[in-house]
């Protein structure tokens, strides 16, 4: 059977007209670029999953995003207890469709704003620890230009394509984070964020405004989308994307151990403290539950 099927492609490959119309197809829809970038991102100790599937948000049914990566660490003497730095990836192959990240807007956020306002499970007590305006959160504080809005270049549905895009990232952000609560067993502890990425393989450029009021263009490797939609009332009001390309993966690895790193520092106090809190309420527990000692003095 192996070898009929050989001798039929071997016979529509004359001289690799057919294999060369298939590659052709495959660089078109992007599943070389998801390969690639899994690769990078596993190269760089990130562990990485092709086609990961989510439950939508809204509708319940199952999606796939392309690439779901993360980087876990462990809170000290408890393997069971974790903190994890997830990406949600979407990958674009457009190579002669530019993405444009627009940045000349009133929609700054501060570095507070920033990283309260994501996709975090169990709640969003734990993160309180990370207002630590030392503390370097490379993934969090997000990547410069911050822009409030993304276009695609030299498409009739540019807008779309951009807003398509933008919302199939950040539902699979918001789907693993829902997955993380779910996943959660017993006295288990996964302190979880999920950072929804959109990783374009077509030059990616700021538009912003000079001092004369006219527009100016400059080719960047990544940056941060603020954007000003809500997922769902439950939801943070708004949902920050980083958007890189290729060229990007190298720094976006590292920066996704170094946020780990820092994560898993700035919140053990916290950890070990709510720890030992749990301890001492239930050996009071226990002490309440007791029974009395028996009436000897008969």
């Amino acid at each position: 059977m192996a070898t009929s099927k050989m001798v039929y492609l071997t016979a529509m490959d004359e001289n690799g007209q057919f294999t060369a119309k298939i590659a052709k197809w495959l660089r078109e829809q992007g599943y070389p670029l998801e390969m690639r970038t899994a690769r990078a991102l596993a190269a760089n100790d990130i562990d990485t999953t092709l086609g990961w599937y989510y439950a939508d948000i809204e509708t319940g049914q199952q999606r796939e995003t392309d690439i779901y990566a993360y980087a876990r660490r462990s809170y000290p003497d408890d393997e069971y207890a974790v903190v994890q730095i997830s990406l949600a990836i979407e990958c674009k192959s457009s190579k002669d469709k530019p993405w444009i990240l627009f940045t000349d807007g009133p929609t700054r956020m501060s570095s507070t704003a920033r990283r309260n306002q994501r996709f975090v499970s169990p709640d969003r007590k734990w993160i309180r620890t990370l207002q630590v305006e030392s503390a370097e959160l490379p993934l969090l504080d997000g990547y410069s230009p911050h822009g409030y809005a993304l276009v695609r270049a030299f498409a009739g549905d540019n807008q779309d394509a951009a807003f398509g895009a933008m919302l199939s990232t950040a539902k699979a952000a918001a789907g693993i984070q829902r997955w993380h609560q779910q996943a959660r067993r017993g006295e288990d502890t996964i302190n979880s964020i999920v950072l929804p990425v959109l990783l374009v393989d077509a030059p990616l450029l700021q538009c912003e405004l000079d001092s004369d009021g006219n527009e100016r263009l400059t080719p960047i490797e990544r940056g941060t989308i603020e954007w000003r939609y809500q997922l769902t009332p439950t939801d943070p009001p708004h949902t920050i994307i980083t958007i890189a390309t290729p060229d990007a993966l190298p720094s976006l690895a590292e920066d996704l151990n170094a946020t780990a790193d820092e994560v898993l520092r700035l919140t053990t106090p916290w950890y070990l403290d709510k720890q030992a809190k749990a301890a001492e309420i239930r050996s009071k527990a226990k002490l309440l539950l007791r029974p009395p000692p028996a009436d000897l003095s008969e």
